[in-house]
């Protein structure tokens, strides 16, 4: 699956969390990211599509409301990467994200080829994308938030972090 990310200049909030204790800068770091990909869990569970017709009995399709359930967020502070936020479904249901997110061939009889033939194109939906689109700045903006509000706590001055956006 495509990932998509948001580079954003943070030197200045860097450099204050790097003079805190280690152990508070991650809890900074892991509360402002939880806070960032809640604002943008919340746009993709908005946008991503249920599916409404009755499932029949040889179907193996996902439940109507079960990939929409699935959609979650995910923090990872203190690895051998960069602090990050993964936003979207797990891997149990990531397959038909993609197939919704991309498009896909609605097939029957079998695999294309194999005995089955082509019913329709099903176009995407791009609800993970359109998601992004659509929360990635207000995501950014809690993201700074979060980590001025905690570095204030620690009485580190942070005016003008964010300022210079493009």
């Amino acid at each position: 699956m495509d990932d998509f990310s948001v580079k954003v200049d943070t030197s200045e909030v860097e450099r204050a969390l790097m003079a805190m204790p280690a152990k508070l800068a991650k809890r900074a770091a892991r509360g402002g990211l939880q806070a960032a990909g809640e604002v943008m869990l919340a746009a993709m569970v908005a946008l991503c599509p249920e599916r409404t017709d009755e499932p029949t009995s040889d179907s193996n399709s996902l439940a109507p409301g079960v990939l929409k359930e699935s959609l979650t967020t995910q923090v990872q502070v203190g690895t051998k990467n960069a602090p990050r936020v993964k936003v979207g479904p797990p891997r149990e249901t990531a397959h038909v994200a993609w197939w919704i997110e991309n498009g896909f061939d609605l097939i029957s009889g079998g695999r294309r080829g194999k005995g089955g033939h082509l019913i329709r194109h099903i176009d995407g939906k791009h609800f993970m994308s359109g998601a992004f689109d659509e929360s990635a700045e207000k995501a950014v903006d809690v993201l700074l938030e979060q980590l001025r509000t905690a570095l204030d706590t620690e009485d580190t001055d942070l005016e003008g972090v964010g300022a210079d956006e493009e």
